[in-house]
Parts: structure tokens; sequence; C-alpha cells
């Protein structure tokens, strides 16, 4: 790969920049997403967008897997990233990519990033191979089965009486979709030590998608952060 970025002095007002996982995975994005539309296997990766895998950013980033996961949520939840993942592979855009590569240097409101070459603009697709949407699968346990053990962690953590609901399953099953029930059962296990949540998390909070104002949330990964500084 060759050319070179360019980064405003903005960007050290961005509300992601005193996280160091976050930046750093934010940046291998922008370096990463397509600078002009291309087929990769039959299918149109647009502008803005790259095919990877959590896989493949961890060693792009040289980051774990789990920060990965953590950064990945963060930057979904306040709108810089859209993740799509289908049976085939997982698909990144880059929300307002055109913004961030913007040539305008008089709009000090944008960051502009702009990556050039000598003869010709660089494309980025990569053809990663067998990349698979993760869905809760294990052979073992069905999922009720694991949604029920998620309840008895908060029963254990937290001295609560919760039970089970089937219209809590959609959600857990979501959520298994991003993070191991490990993970999950740690997150439940650092709730006791948060001063705002310890009286007010519920399963229904935790496993929410969007707050009450309708905005994507990530209670899971907020939790899990304080393992990983």
């Amino acid at each position: 790969m060759t050319g070179w970025i360019k980064l405003h002095r903005q960007f050290l007002k961005w509300e992601w920049y005193d996280d160091f996982n976050v930046w750093k995975l934010f940046l291998h994005c922008l370096l990463s997403a397509n600078y002009e539309d291309k087929k990769w296997h039959g299918v149109l990766i647009k502008r803005s967008e790259f095919v990877t895998s959590q896989k493949k950013l961890a060693l792009g980033t040289k980051l774990t897997i789990r920060k990965i996961r953590v950064a990945l949520n963060k930057l979904k939840m306040t709108g810089e990233l859209t993740i799509k993942t289908t049976n085939k592979f997982t698909l990144v855009t880059v929300n307002n990519y055109t913004e961030y590569q913007s040539n305008d240097r008089q709009d000090d409101k944008r960051v502009t990033i702009k990556r050039q070459s000598n003869d010709k603009q660089v494309t980025t697709t990569k053809e990663y191979k067998n990349v698979k949407k993760k869905r809760y699968t294990d052979k073992n346990f069905s999922l009720k089965e694991v949604s029920e053990k998620l309840i008895q962690a908060f029963n254990l953590h937290l001295k609560r009486k919760f039970k089970l609901s089937s219209g809590l399953l959609p959600n857990i099953e979501y959520w298994l979709e991003t993070y191991e029930p490990k993970e999950i059962e740690e997150a439940i296990k650092n709730i006791e030590y948060d001063d705002f949540w310890k009286d007010k998390m519920t399963p229904t909070i935790l496993f929410r998608k969007k707050n009450p104002q309708g905005e994507p949330v990530d209670y899971i990964s907020q939790l899990l952060v304080k393992n990983t500084t």
C-alpha cells in the first residue's frame, strides 16, 4: 500500500481521543476503507467500506480480540462505524467517510484525512475468506440454558432474585453475537464494583440495544472496560 494520510488538528478534540484502543482502531479503519467502489467475490464493496474480521483487526492493530470487541462497540455506539455481518463476511462502513476525505481545508469542523498516490487511487479491499457471522451455536447448551446461567450470575453477584423472561431471549442472543458467555458473566460480576450501576442494573437494562431515548447502548462493554485498562 502506498500514499499518505492527512490528519486535521480537530482530531485532538474527538471524544475518543483519550481512549488509545478506540482511536487506534478507528484510524486503522480509515486507512483500510475503500477509496472507491470495488467488487469482491461478486459483491460490490463501496467507497468507505471494507471486508474484515475481528481476528484481522486484531492482527492489524496489535490489540487483543477482546479489546477490538470493546472498541468496535464504542465506535458503533457513537455512530463512527456501521458493521454488517453475513454468513460469508463482515463488512465495516466508516460513516461520514466523505467528510473525513474532504479536500476543504477551510472547514475546521471536519477531520480531513486524505490518501494520495502518484499514479492512481489506492483501493484496499482485501480478500478475507471464511469470515462468518458469530452466533451462539454451542451444541452443549441451548440459548435458553445459557441465558438462565447468565440470570443466575446476576442473582449470585448482586444478591437478587431475577427470573428469565422469554422476551429477554432475543436481546441476549443479539449480544451473544459479540460477546462470549464468560465475558458477559464477567461484566455482570463487575456490576457490584460500579457505584452507579450496582443498585440499578437489571438483566433488562444490561441486554438493552437502545436506551429510553432511542440511542444505541452497550452496557456490557462499559462494564468490561474496568478490566481492560
